[in-house]
């Protein structure tokens, strides 16, 4: 039995859960609306599943709809 995660933590954590690189995690958080977060912009990225999901899916939503 798999137990649901609260949340992802690190930046190769979450990039690696959404197809990204790591090393590029700023700029997806700054200008594509990654949403994950740094508690007092220090330490670790932080990010929710459910949040990560719903931003996979409007990036293909976005990007499908650029392809047609």
């Amino acid at each position: 039995m798999e137990i649901n995660r609260l949340v992802y933590k690190g930046a190769r954590e979450i990039c690696g859960a959404v197809g990204l690189n790591w090393r590029e995690m700023g700029h997806y958080v700054k200008n594509k609306g990654l949403p994950a977060f740094k508690i007092d912009n220090r330490g670790s990225w932080i990010a929710r599943p459910a949040d990560l999901a719903a931003w996979v899916e409007k990036q293909r939503d976005e990007n499908l709809r650029v392809n047609d």
